[in-house]
């Protein structure tokens, strides 16, 4: 196989499974319940420390 051709392939892999790996942390992320997330009534604020617990 030309080597140009099979870098472009191992790199077409390396970037779709990255691309893969973030959408699926996005997903997870957007699943969590957050206690302090404003909502749409209320507006809560969070300090640094409360965020990190």
């Amino acid at each position: 196989m030309n080597t140009r051709v099979d870098k472009l392939v191992r790199d077409a892999m390396v970037w779709s499974h990255l691309a893969g790996d973030t959408v699926l942390r996005l997903k997870a992320v957007s699943k969590l319940d957050f206690p302090h997330a404003k909502s749409r009534n209320t507006e809560a604020k969070v300090t640094t420390s409360e965020a990190a617990e």
